[in-house]
C-alpha cells in the first residue's frame, strides 16, 4: 500500500509505502497511515493498493480500512480524497464508484 500525503492544494507532498503484503493479504494498521500524515504535516491523502488475485473489487476489509482511515482522519483535520485498488486489467475507486460517500454515512 502506497500513501500520496498531499497539501492543502492537493499537491503532492511525499509518497510513502505504508505496507507490503503477501499473494493474499496485506495488513495495513490507520495509526501507520495517520503518523505519516502527520509527520509530513498532509491535509489530504489518497491510498493505493494493488491485489494480486487481478481483481480490483474491494474486499470486506478494503471497506472497513476505508472507513477507519476516513473517521481517524477526520479526527486529525485530514481528508480522505480516495482509496484506488488496481488489478490486472483495471482499477476499482472508491470516490468515483460512490462508496467512499456510503462508507461515510451513518
Amino acid at each position: 500500500m502506497v500513501a500520496l500525503l498531499l497539501d492543502g492544494q492537493n499537491h503532492l507532498l511525499e509518497e510513502k509505502v505504508i505496507a507490503e503484503g503477501t499473494p493474499t493479504q496485506a495488513t495495513v494498521y490507520v495509526r501507520r497511515v495517520l503518523e505519516e500524515a502527520l509527520r509530513a504535516s498532509a491535509a489530504a491523502i489518497v491510498l493505493v493498493h494493488n491485489h494480486p488475485s487481478g481483481n480490483p473489487a474491494p474486499s470486506p476489509g478494503d471497506d472497513e480500512t476505508t472507513r477507519d482511515l476516513d473517521s481517524g482522519g477526520k479526527l486529525i483535520g485530514l481528508v480522505l480524497i480516495d482509496y484506488v485498488i488496481i488489478g490486472q486489467d483495471g482499477h476499482y475507486s472508491y470516490a468515483d464508484s460512490g462508496r467512499l460517500q456510503e462508507l461515510r454515512e451513518p
